[in-house]
């Protein structure tokens, strides 16, 4: 069943425990995959998949079952990418708002939190980044990290 609540203001602040706890294991993974020699992408691996990960749970999806729930996400932003609208959309305010625009500021705010308690060092490749071609987003599609690890600071 699902865990709509809306995006009211209360409903908002209790998702920032479980965004918090996802974007710390999101973390830590990366951190030791990349302390394994992997790759590590944060944009594809961490900042797109914390809005998936609550997406999945204001809408019921189990655990096991949120592997599936991204690539679905992910083919539905494709198509809206493809889409030619001429207009601005704005994100916080005016007649084209985002309604989300509450929990997705939340969702960043967490991931720079969580980013910056880890002391991680990391550098990104810019030049190797693949920027979103949309009227929706603005940023990457892949931005992947030439370092990233614990800080010895």
């Amino acid at each position: 069943m699902a865990n709509f609540g809306g995006f009211t203001s209360r409903r908002v602040a209790e998702l920032e425990g479980l965004i918090r706890v996802f974007a710390r294991r999101r973390l830590t993974d990366l951190g030791e995959r990349a302390a394994e020699g992997d790759p590590v992408d944060l944009h594809q691996e961490f900042a797109s998949t914390i809005p998936t990960y609550v997406l999945a749970d204001l809408f019921g999806v189990a655990e096991v079952d949120r592997l599936r729930f991204g690539p679905w996400v992910q083919a539905l932003t494709a198509i809206q990418n493809d889409w030619d609208i001429p207009r601005h959309l704005a994100f916080s305010s005016g007649p084209h708002s985002f309604i989300g625009n509450h929990l997705a500021r939340l969702q960043a705010k967490v991931a720079f939190e969580e980013l910056l308690k880890m002391n991680l060092d990391v550098s990104v490749d810019v030049d190797a980044g693949v920027r979103h071609r949309s009227p929706f987003v603005r940023g990457f599609v892949s931005l992947p990290a030439h370092r990233f690890s614990t800080s010895s600071i």
